[in-house]
């Protein structure tokens, strides 16, 4: 058998005995053969650790841990298969398995640089020559969330170094994570970066790229997709058991996934397939937005009945809607339907009705379409209230108010003669017309 002389050397630190030894060259070969790059070491290393959280046999055979699953798992103590993996998963990271002291014989310097040497157990730790001093290169991680905002992704920079005093073991990388993607502000130290990555993910699903500003494509959609995207939607409902955060995070896993083809972005027609429990359930890629927008909405206390309505507190229901959305003129004296390139197109929400008879009275309304309201820049005014929106903007940006509309009203009597009154004055040019007969004056 192999033997490893970095392995040795750490081993001899901590007085391992044989049989610790034995095991972990030849976990170290079975590793060795699989032939890691310097990128999918990193990744196994990962691996191992996950598996290190929950420690059970490997059994399928394609698994890359399943070699090393029939090693460890040949030890019948469990503490002593926990301590083999955790000497594994340091010593294939390269690190100590006891303090580093600091000595001389334990640096090595190269000939290109004449400024620092190496510490020859831990390649990431150096000392600068000068002044002494030691600093670890990788004690800082920042982190950025991945492309489909699933899970965060780190990385190392100038700022990772962490200066250190001997004697020294490695602790805890410090996580910086940062809430933008432009890796200028950082997370507040109060907020749970899992729970904010949760949080951040479901906000992107249901359409709303930071604060109120929404993702179009998620948003519009064009009149003749709506009976499609109702149809996609209930099908998923259907195989999905509850919306509880796991299941509700899964589902928007699966479908967010068919956002990453690059022939879609050529077939807005291309009909695309689920995985896992929705095998057999096929997505036309334009649907794709707006089904992650209606599922991100669905709130996890609704269950699903057995016709794949969801049902809510006391038989209320949660339906699709669509309406026709609008946006404010050109100096906010009005609102008008949006222009553009999604003139003519339909908003899509997740609406919530308050009981079966409104349920059913509302079905018999279906043809009738409410409005829903968006600003120019790109979000949505949730509550419009007598154009008090339009009014706060033109107070905004000190834009003269349209003239006052006058409440006219007009009183006929039988003798045919008619009483106006209105607020304020006003002048009337022309013949009043007035729709409807007029009864006929009485005779003398």
């Amino acid at each position: 058998m192999k033997t490893n002389h970095r392995f040795t050397t750490e081993l001899n630190f901590v007085n391992a005995p044989d049989w610790v030894r034995d095991k972990l060259f030849a976990m170290d070969e079975v590793m060795n053969s699989q032939g890691h790059s310097g990128g999918s070491h990193g990744v196994m290393i990962g691996f191992l650790r996950g598996w290190a959280s929950d420690l059970r046999p490997i059994s399928e055979p394609d698994s890359m841990l399943f070699e090393l699953s029939k090693l460890l798992f040949e030890l019948g103590i469990p503490e002593d298969r926990e301590l083999v993996l955790d000497y594994f998963i340091k010593l294939s990271n390269h690190q100590p398995l006891s303090p580093l002291t600091g000595a001389d014989d334990e640096w090595m310097f190269h000939q290109c640089d004449k400024i620092s040497a190496q510490n020859i157990r831990m390649g990431s730790v150096f000392k600068d020559i000068t002044t002494g001093m030691a600093y670890w290169l990788d004690g800082r991680t920042f982190c950025n969330l991945s492309s489909d905002n699933t899970d965060w992704i780190g990385y190392g920079n100038y700022y990772s170094a962490v200066d250190i005093i001997f004697p020294w073991l490695p602790p805890a990388i410090e996580q910086i994570y940062y809430a933008d993607e432009m890796r200028e502000v950082t997370l507040p130290a109060t907020v749970d970066p899992e729970g904010y990555k949760d949080a951040h993910f479901f906000k992107l699903c249901a359409g709303y790229r930071s604060s109120p500003y929404v993702i179009p494509q998620a948003f519009f959609i064009k009149p003749e997709d709506k009976d499609e995207l109702v149809i996609s939607f209930y099908q998923i409902v259907k195989a999905t058991p509850d919306f509880s955060f796991p299941n509700k995070f899964k589902v928007l896993k699966e479908i967010n996934r068919l956002t990453w083809s690059y022939e879609e972005d050529h077939d807005p027609d291309l009909m695309l397939e689920l995985r896992n429990e929705y095998k057999g359930i096929w997505v036309c890629k334009r649907m794709v937005f707006p089904l992650l927008r209606l599922l991100a909405c669905i709130p996890e206390s609704v269950t699903v009945n057995e016709e794949g309505e969801l049902c809510g507190y006391r038989n209320s229901r949660w339906e699709p809607e669509f309406q026709v959305p609008y946006c404010p003129t050109a100096k906010f004296q009005d609102w008008q339907p949006l222009k553009g390139q999604y003139a003519g197109h339909l908003s899509v929400r997740l609406d919530h009705n308050s009981g079966k008879s409104y349920h059913l009275d509302r079905l018999s309304k279906k043809d009738e379409v409410s409005k829903s309201y968006f600003d120019r820049v790109g979000y949505e005014i949730r509550a419009v209230d007598d154009d008090r929106y339009l009014y706060g903007m033109r107070r905004r940006f000190d834009i003269k108010h349209p003239d006052r509309k006058q409440k006219i009203q007009i009183k006929t009597h039988e003798d045919g003669s008619i009483d106006v009154a209105c607020e304020g004055s006003f002048e009337i040019k022309g013949d009043i017309q007035i729709n409807g007969a007029l009864p006929a004056p009485k005779e003398d």
